[in-house]
């Protein structure tokens, strides 16, 4: 293995997690538990904190109402 490989693989290991993605997996198992408007409001902010090109405006709305 020579360096770029070995840098390649410890980037990948060792990299933190952008938060965009962590906030879209958060919106993965986003479920009401209160109150509608607590829903909604924890939803969009968790969304808004995602980019659009991991989760577009198709996939929002899905992922709301599933």
């Amino acid at each position: 293995m020579d360096w770029s490989e070995f840098e390649l693989l410890f980037l990948q290991r060792f990299q933190p997690i952008p938060l965009g993605q962590i906030n879209y997996l958060k919106t993965k198992d986003w479920k009401q538990t209160g109150s509608l408007e607590t829903y909604i409001n924890g939803f969009l902010a968790m969304a808004a904190a995602v980019p659009y090109s991991l989760f577009p405006e198709e996939a929002r709305a899905l992922t709301f109402i599933l």
